[in-house]
């Protein structure tokens, strides 16, 4: 009998492949119309590389010391990177210089955590200023602070003749202010009488350019106590009161201005072995 049924499974098996249950195409690559619930992991670089934080310029004043324009600032930096640093400088006709932190005194006195000063060319003479600056701090890693702008205004009134026997009379001026002149007679010093138009603490500086001794001084005048002449006598009221006596060049003297009341500056030759002494007379708030 089992030589009988032998032929037949065969023949069935051949005929319906299926007979035991449909096949496992489990592992077998294809299309799936499944959902694919895999997830992918994005292993690319998320993180953001940041140079840090940019400086802060806090402060930024334009003043000068009579002979050079004179940028005073303060800086705040969140990392300690502002030494290697840049200080850019844009002038009123867009022209850009850069100085380097800390830089080489005396043109950058540097202080990381106080006022610094920067050192600017200044137009020579006594003629008006008008000068307009801006300023933007860069650190290390190349971070720029937001810009600040500063203008410094003058009133320049240009070369004076040496005023002989009576003081030259400049009228009301505005403050700060300067002028030139020229000291040539030891016995004869050279009065300049004015009014200011501001009040405040002011600093008065004198330049001469040889070896010469000249001294200066600051006088009040008392116009209701002497109407017709009332800067003879003058009171004295620089706050310096040996600074005229030292050969020291630049002088300089202190002083508080009242708008509107009369002063006189003296200039007084005390060596002129060099000959005659051009100077510079300097007046800025202190």
């Amino acid at each position: 009998m089992s030589r009988t049924l032998f032929p037949f499974l065969s023949l069935l098996l051949a005929g319906c492949p299926f007979v035991f249950g449909p096949p496992d195409y489990s592992n077998v690559g294809g299309n799936d119309d499944s959902a694919d619930t895999d997830t992918v992991t994005d292993t690319s670089d998320t993180d953001t590389t940041t140079n840090g934080s940019a400086p802060l310029l806090l402060s930024f004043d334009l003043g000068t010391n009579g002979v050079d324009l004179v940028a005073e600032f303060t800086v705040s930096d969140a990392e300690p990177d502002l030494l290697g640093g840049q200080i850019h400088m844009t002038d009123k006709d867009q022209v850009t210089t850069s100085f380097s932190i800390p830089g080489a005194l005396p043109e950058l006195d540097w202080d990381q955590f106080g006022t610094s000063t920067l050192l600017l060319p200044l137009p020579p003479g006594c003629e008006p200023i008008d000068e307009s600056w801006t300023m933007v701090i860069e650190d290390l890693a190349t971070n720029q602070s937001e810009p600040l702008d500063s203008t410094f205004v003058k009133s320049g009134l240009g070369t004076i003749a040496e005023p002989l026997a009576e003081p030259e009379a400049l009228g009301a001026i505005d403050l700060p202010a300067s002028w030139c002149s020229t000291a040539t007679d030891v016995a004869d010093a050279d009065r300049f009488e004015f009014t200011p138009n501001q009040s405040g603490a002011f600093e008065i500086r004198m330049i001469w350019g040889d070896l010469n001794d000249i001294d200066v001084y600051i006088y009040q005048c008392d116009a209701i106590a002497d109407p017709v002449t009332p800067c003879s006598p003058a009171v004295r009221i620089d706050l310096c009161p040996y600074c005229g006596y030292t050969s020291y060049n630049p002088e300089v003297m202190l002083a508080t201005f009242v708008a509107g009341e009369l002063y006189q500056v003296h200039v007084e030759p005390f060596d002129l072995a060099q000959g005659p002494s051009d100077y510079t007379i300097d007046i800025n708030p202190q």
